[in-house]
């Protein structure tokens, strides 16, 4: 976001004005596969990404105008104290009348401008309320069907996971060879890469809806009320703002009440369990490999394969701490460090905290948007609202 201004917001006894702020569509922290989704298969009010563009060009126009316009009211400022200058030193007539004529010249060119700016400011109100309002209750609506299936789908994924018996006691009794042991080391980079993506998904989310939210903000002329109870939540109904001001305002807040703490750690834990176990079959292979002499190739391709191994984690122990400081989550590298835990954990263990952290998440999601949904229908519907 950059502020640029504001200008007034023509309705009576309302804290709006119309935003001349400029939002800034941060593609990388999207991502491109958001961007290049074809809305308009999916979405019956149009194009969300189109729409976001169109408003994005419209307030880099408005910052131009704003610019242009600032630089010639300076000027004005100018050419006005020079002839105050001429007035009080009784300068010759053609150099008043010189001055005099430049003056109202600008004058013109400035009304001109703020003409333009508030046509500008009326097409992005437009785009705002007629465009960006039904797409983006559009959009919650498909958030609240996705949450929905996936809550199900692991719903059905710890059933199946709680009928399953003597997980640990089989893994510690099979014969692990070399092929085993390999998808067991791409299953641990996977895993690692899931934490990551899962944690970069959830914060493009939250990213989403905090940039339109804070950009709606700007064109709130708001002052918080301090009462002897404190000061109450930021509101835009009360402030008499269209539907997509409080639409985004209650998305930005009940995203926030999402934890997906839990989550990312007992990915970590079983992250840091499929390592151990990784570790511990490849030891005993490599015993069997060092007491016979003829496998001594086979023995250096698995030095080679654990110092892979090694660069690859260290590799996603960077990503991991990466990603925690863009989203504000907190990643333990530790917990993925070479070698493993230090205390044995059951498999069949981590994986149930697993699946019933993303259970509860989901559900989680699911309520959430479910009463986003509900509240925006109960914004759209309402007497004297814009769409």
């Amino acid at each position: 976001m950059l502020e640029v201004g504001k200008m007034p917001y023509y309705q009576k006894k309302s804290g709006l004005k119309v935003s001349s702020s400029m939002m800034i569509y941060t593609r990388p922290s999207m991502g491109k596969e958001f961007l290049q989704f074809q809305e308009e298969k999916a979405m019956e009010c149009g194009n969300l990404s189109s729409t976001l563009q169109k408003l994005y060009m419209w307030e880099q126009k408005l910052l131009e105008e704003l610019k242009t316009e600032e630089k010639m009211r300076l000027q004005y400022d100018k050419k006005r104290q020079e002839l105050k200058v001429l007035y009080e030193r009784g300068a010759e007539f053609q150099k008043v009348e010189a001055i005099e004529i430049y003056i109202r010249k600008l004058s013109t060119k400035m009304s001109v401008a703020v003409q333009v700016i508030n046509a500008i400011s009326k097409m992005i109100n437009k785009l705002r309320d007629e465009e960006l309002g039904p797409q983006t209750c559009e959009l919650i609506q498909g958030l609240k069907q996705m949450w929905h299936a996936m809550s199900e789908c692991h719903q059905i994924q710890c059933h199946a996971l709680s009928q399953s018996k003597n997980i640990d006691s089989i893994v510690a009794a099979a014969k692990f060879s070399e092929a085993h042991i390999n998808l067991i080391k791409r299953l641990e980079l996977q895993l690692l890469d899931l934490v990551a993506s899962f944690v970069s998904w959830v914060n493009a989310q939250k990213s989403y809806i905090n940039t339109i939210n804070d950009w709606l903000k700007k064109g709130i002329d708001y002052v918080p009320e301090v009462t002897d109870d404190g000061t109450p939540p930021f509101s835009p109904g009360r402030l008499g703002a269209p539907p997509i001001f409080i639409i985004c305002n209650n998305w930005a807040m009940g995203i926030t009440r999402i934890p997906e703490t839990e989550v990312v750690d007992t990915m970590q834990a079983l992250a840091s369990n499929v390592l151990h176990l990784w570790e511990k079959h490849r030891l005993e292979w490599r015993q069997s490999m060092m007491a016979n002499r003829d496998m001594e190739r086979e023995l250096r391709v698995m030095e080679r394969d654990g110092l892979s191994m090694r660069k690859a984690l260290k590799a996603q122990n960077k990503k991991l701490v990466l990603v925690s400081n863009q989203s504000g989550v907190s990643l333990s590298a530790q917990a993925l460090k070479d070698g493993g835990p230090t205390t044995e954990v059951a498999l069949q263990s981590c994986m149930k905290k697993y699946f019933e952290a993303m259970e509860s998440f989901s559900a989680a999601c699911a309520n959430t948007y479910k009463d986003l949904h509900l509240r925006s229908e109960e914004e759209r519907t309402r007497p004297g609202r814009v769409f």
